[in-house]
């Protein structure tokens, strides 16, 4: 069987991490949230697959103690949040216009799901990767419209590529990003790739 690979774009990796030029616009009157968003996706992504750890190890560990779980797995955001760099694996039980949902074979447990439409959220690509903080723009009408500019990457360049009526029943792998919260053992991961064996 094949394997199609949905990836936002090439992946450039620069050990600086923040590409120069975006971080030398970012709070300044001529930055464009847009073109930020566009130039940092593909790096964002980058570090998402480097770092993913699987959502299975992540269910564990907080079941078994939350505090140290997000310590030793998540990236601290302040004020008690965490963000997570989340990798799924298994079976696409079933596909709706919202939402993919992956059975986990690990973890049957594990409610894992990938949005697909109005439940896509740039917030946590933004924040999880703990590169991008508030301070680097002027205000929040800044911050929050790289949120979402990269909430439209992910419609347009992961989901909408998809074959979404040939999913249902395959193997599908997802990396992205999650912040903490919500119901045990529940994770929405924001996608940067994904993956489906057909």
């Amino acid at each position: 069987m094949g394997i199609v690979l949905v990836l936002v774009a090439a992946m450039i990796w620069d050990t600086t991490f923040l590409d120069p030029d975006a971080a030398t616009a970012a709070g300044t009157a001529d930055f464009s949230p847009e073109e930020f968003a566009v130039a940092m996706f593909p790096q964002l992504t980058e570090l998402y697959v480097e770092t993913a750890v699987d959502v299975a190890d992540v269910g564990a560990a907080l079941r078994e103690d939350p505090e140290i779980a997000a310590e030793q797995l998540g990236v601290d955001l302040g004020s008690g949040r965490f963000g997570f760099s989340l990798e799924a694996q298994g079976e696409a039980v079933e596909v709706d216009d919202d939402f993919i949902t992956i059975a986990v074979e690990e973890d049957p447990a594990l409610v894992v799901r990938v949005p697909l439409t109005t439940a896509i959220n740039g917030s946590p690509i933004r924040d999880a990767s703990g590169t991008i903080a508030f301070g680097d723009f002027r205000d929040q009408t800044e911050y929050q419209e790289v949120a979402n500019q990269f909430r439209q990457i992910m419609l347009r360049d992961v989901i909408e590529p998809l074959d979404l009526g040939a999913i249902e029943g395959q193997q599908v792998r997802v990396v992205g990003a999650w912040l903490q919260g919500g119901p045990p053992d529940t994770f929405l991961i924001q996608p940067v790739l994904i993956e489906v064996e057909l």
